[in-house]
């Protein structure tokens, strides 16, 4: 099953982005100052091109708790197929997400896409049918679509944010996902990638990091080693931004991020954290001023230089 899943996701995931908007050329953001809008319609456009089945509610926008935007698709599959459902959901999201990220160049640089993505199945098993729906991090969703993310490990990251409502069961517990200022955690996972770049400290685990994939096994480990870094050299760092002490889960999932980003270039990083503080601010939110603070102590007690910008 898996299998056939993968095949699937290849095909959606290396299909040329033109393919689906090529029909659609309403939805160029360059042509239309409602960004929301816009990416409402691309995503659906996706999602048609693909024949994936929009159920009455379809597509919705909604702000939840700590500001985060919420994109609810919720899609019809005939028979009890619902992992290929919601894989294929999250990826035509994600290709959305892509698009408007290249498309930011033609709109001075603004970007629209959504904190948290939920995906909701509807299954035509037992009496009044069954959903089935996953969360997950916007950040989580790209890195599934480009490729750097594996379909067996992305199935892992949004299996315990499942919620199932059925003749049997229904799951009442909130998400871990949706409880969090995803946006918040997104800045800060960048911030601690990109301070760390120049830093001597961890230089030997970047340059690890970066040859992780073609060493078996040792992904994994660093991956452990990343997080056990944080916890030792970043929970103070981290409460006293975020004002409080965070979970154990919320250590994992910025950690998580972090090994994403280090693997990258010090430019790479840099234009994702930016990307991440104009999107933040666009939210009507204030940069927090508390990340300078930290850093400007941190790199002279340290004496570490950032590369020049």
């Amino acid at each position: 099953m898996m299998n056939k899943i993968i095949i699937s996701l290849l095909i959606l995931i290396t299909s040329p982005l033109e393919l689906a908007w090529g029909i659609d050329q309403k939805s160029d953001i360059s042509s239309s100052n409602d960004f929301t809008f816009v990416f409402i319609n691309n995503t659906r456009s996706i999602l048609k091109y693909y024949r994936i089945n929009l159920a009455e509610e379809g597509i919705s926008l909604t702000e939840g708790p700590n500001n985060n935007m919420v994109l609810g698709v919720t899609i019809n599959t005939r028979r009890n197929n619902f992992e290929e459902a919601l894989l294929l959901g999250f990826a035509s999201v994600g290709k959305a997400i892509s698009y408007a990220s290249e498309k930011a160049s033609d709109s001075n640089g603004k970007i629209f896409y959504p904190s948290v993505i939920t995906v909701e199945c509807r299954v035509p098993l037992g009496r009044n049918g069954t959903s089935v729906s996953a969360s997950a991090n916007s950040k989580i969703v790209t890195q599934f679509v480009d490729g750097t993310l594996p379909a067996s490990q992305f199935w892992w990251e949004i299996h315990d944010s499942f919620q199932t409502v059925s003749d049997m069961m229904i799951s009442s517990e909130t998400p871990a996902i949706l409880r969090t200022d995803v946006d918040y955690e997104n800045l800060v996972a960048t911030r601690i990638a990109m301070e760390n770049m120049n830093n001597p400290k961890v230089s030997g685990l970047i340059s690890m990091a970066s040859k992780a994939k073609y060493v078996w096994g040792l992904e994994a480990k660093l991956e452990s080693m990343v997080l056990d870094h944080m916890k030792t050299n970043h929970i103070d760092m981290m409460e006293q931004v975020m004002g409080v002490r965070p979970a154990e889960e919320e250590i994992i999932r910025i950690g998580k991020q972090i090994f994403h980003y280090i693997k990258l270039t010090y430019p790479e990083v840099e234009e994702v954290h930016t990307t991440d503080s104009l999107r933040y601010v666009w939210g009507g939110r204030r940069y927090p001023t508390s990340l300078d603070d930290y850093y400007r102590v941190y790199n002279l007690k340290y004496n570490i230089r950032r590369p020049k910008r």
